[in-house]
């Protein structure tokens, strides 16, 4: 689990919750279900005739993104500091 911290602002993925399904089988898409406000969507890898939709790819690469924003080390700190806020009864 990873967290990001307040003080990082907005960030890619912020808006809506996404799951990438990648297969071992070089020859198979990458598939992305998606959800947001209006709905859930399937996306298929794009193929050279579809660029400038949405694709994987480009989740992939927000996610690499907030890997590098999200640090282990902020996860213990936030745990910590809720686990501390609980104990002596503050908020």
């Amino acid at each position: 689990i990873r967290v990001v911290p307040f003080g990082a602002g907005y960030y890619p993925g912020m808006t809506a919750p996404y799951v990438i399904f990648e297969f071992s089988d070089d020859t198979a898409e990458s598939i992305l279900y998606l959800e947001d406000r209006i709905g859930e969507f399937i996306i298929r890898e794009a193929t050279p005739d579809d660029q400038g939709k949405t694709d994987p790819v480009n989740f992939l690469e927000a996610f690499w993104r907030l890997e590098q924003v999200a640090s282990r080390e902020d996860f213990h700190a936030a745990v910590d500091g809720a686990l501390a806020r609980i104990a002596g009864g503050s908020g």
